[in-house]
């Protein structure tokens, strides 16, 4: 994995036990800490951003095994209880700044679908990631695969 900064050698991948780190819906068994920032529990509505620590330091950053030297991460994203046919979510590493969300997806759903998504994200700042919905509500589940590092 070569991130933002490139260079001529890369990251290599270390996959772990996959661990739920975030999860939107009522409280779920098999959840030891949440990660989620927004209101854990809380469905994500239109044009809201959560940001997941997911490294290292952090609310719960030591819990899903990424040491904070982590370059990137490897999720698996789900988004269920969606509304809205045609919304989908956003995953970008935070900005160390305030900055536009990048105009892509990398979940698209119709009204009441559950569909996930293999997604590999670098890590911004504070060891976290950010989510970003743009139409309709969902819930959001993410669990860790593995990282860059």
């Amino acid at each position: 994995f070569l991130g933002s900064g490139s260079s001529t050698t890369g990251s290599s991948f270390s996959p772990i036990v996959p661990v739920r780190i975030c999860d939107t819906r009522a409280v779920q068994p098999g959840i030891s800490s949440n990660q989620c920032n927004s209101t854990p529990n809380t469905t994500m509505v239109q044009s809201q951003t959560m940001t997941i620590n997911v490294a290292g330091s952090g609310s719960g950053g030591s819990l899903d095994n990424i040491p904070s030297n982590a370059t990137a991460v490897v999720l698996n994203v789900t988004a269920t209880n969606t509304t809205n046919n045609g919304g989908f979510l956003t995953i970008f590493p935070t900005p160390a700044s305030g900055s536009s969300v990048p105009n892509i997806s990398d979940i698209n759903w119709n009204m009441g679908n559950t569909v996930a998504n293999l997604v590999v994200v670098e890590i911004g700042a504070n060891d976290s990631i950010n989510i970003y919905n743009a139409i309709g509500s969902t819930d959001v589940i993410v669990d860790v695969m593995g990282y860059y590092g």
